[in-house]
């Protein structure tokens, strides 16, 4: 059976103090059977345990100063 894949897509950056709470990922979904498909998910996950999880899901913000969080390259 292969493993699934999990591919770093970007990373979500503060403008105001420059920090990076946020990476998104890409993971590959699979079948409850185990059969990995062609599909995948995006996954948001904090970038240092210290950071806790976003509170509101359609608008990321940073934890420290509270502004809207820009996309980065991975």
């Amino acid at each position: 059976m292969s493993e699934r894949r999990l591919e770093l897509e970007c990373s979500l950056e503060c403008p105001k103090c420059h920090g990076v709470p946020y990476r998104l990922y890409r993971r590959q979904n699979m079948q409850p059977t185990g059969e990995l498909l062609g599909t995948f998910e995006h996954v948001l996950w904090p970038a240092h345990p210290n950071v806790p999880p976003p509170t509101h899901s359609e608008r990321i913000v940073c934890p420290s100063c509270g502004e809207e969080l820009r996309r980065i390259a991975a």
